[in-house]
């Protein structure tokens, strides 16, 4: 396996490198920041992950799962990982807390499906109608996640049938993509979605629309949470992309997954400092992660 590169100097931080940390530290809390290739990929590297995923949770370390995907594809992989802690949907547009998690009531909150939940963006219906109102007003035609069927998701993403039916679920986000393709009708929509209170991200060839002002207070949220039951704990935010960067901030530890391309790395570094980089990329790079922080817990037990 690769090794963690210090690419920023932690000192003068109140903690340790990612190696030292242990059951001797304050407890520890991981949000991962996973993404369609950690949560759905059938290949052995993946299921690895999952795997070791799984190992550290049993170790008493509670594995929070940050992610742009749907409900419904993050439990998918939460039920082969056997984690129980709370994740984060679609951009940080909700908290979904396993009902009894914490030893309090967890407040402004409303059940769905076992869940506790803490909502930060605004309701799927609310945002697609605002979506269609406003491409309307601007006389654009757009094409979203609703209007294709499961087989053309599937198709169009890459997705086996049960993926691509689980990413069409969404409740706070949609994607989209404008059918003139035009760089100045994109930006022209843009503008206006903005001027609608909406947040819009860039993809390859589909957008994101949210109603999520802000993506870290998900983030906070279950941080507090976590230090009212546990007292003091020491924060290991695992990222990949930019769109990682709101999980990476939030962190006392930060490490970062290694892209293909090192210019991306590089630019990432630039942005985020004091940051651990794992020398391999994708899932053997996430691999590599989560096996050192499990590796600092079994040594500081023994």
């Amino acid at each position: 396996m690769g090794s963690i590169v210090q690419v920023a100097s932690l000192e003068g931080s109140n903690h340790p490198p990612v190696e030292d940390i242990g059951v001797a530290s304050p407890g520890m809390v991981v949000c991962a920041a996973l993404d369609g290739e950690c949560l759905a990929d059938d290949r052995a590297p993946a299921r690895e992950f999952r795997a070791a995923v799984a190992a550290l949770e049993r170790t008493g370390v509670p594995v929070i799962t940050w992610s742009t995907h749907t409900r419904a594809e993050i439990e998918m992989a939460r039920q082969e990982m056997r984690i129980h802690a709370p994740f984060i949907s679609e951009n940080g547009a909700a908290l979904f807390v396993p009902a009894g998690y914490f030893p309090f009531v967890v407040e402004a909150t409303r059940r769905v499906a076992g869940y506790d939940v803490v909502e930060f963006g605004m309701s799927y219906e609310q945002l697609a109608a605002t979506l269609r109102r406003v491409a309307r007003a601007i006389r654009l035609d757009l094409v979203t996640l609703a209007d294709m069927t499961i087989e053309e998701v599937a198709a169009d993403f890459g997705l086996g049938l049960l993926a691509a039916r689980l990413a069409k679920l969404r409740e706070y986000g949609e994607l989209f993509r404008v059918i003139d393709e035009r760089p100045a009708s994109r930006r022209r929509l843009f503008r206006a979605l903005r001027a609608a209170g909406l947040t819009c991200f860039h993809g390859d060839r589909y957008d994101v629309v949210t109603g999520v002002s802000d993506r870290a207070a998900a983030l906070q949220t279950v941080h507090r949470l976590m230090q009212r039951a546990r007292g003091r704990v020491v924060r290991i935010g695992i990222g990949s992309r930019a769109e990682d960067l709101p999980v990476l901030a939030q962190a006392d530890i930060r490490i970062l997954i290694r892209q293909a391309d090192p210019s991306i790395t590089a630019h990432l570094v630039a942005r985020m400092p004091a940051m651990h980089v794992i020398d391999e990329p994708g899932v053997a790079g996430w691999l590599e992660a989560i096996t050192r922080v499990m590796s600092s817990v079994s040594r500081r037990r023994r």
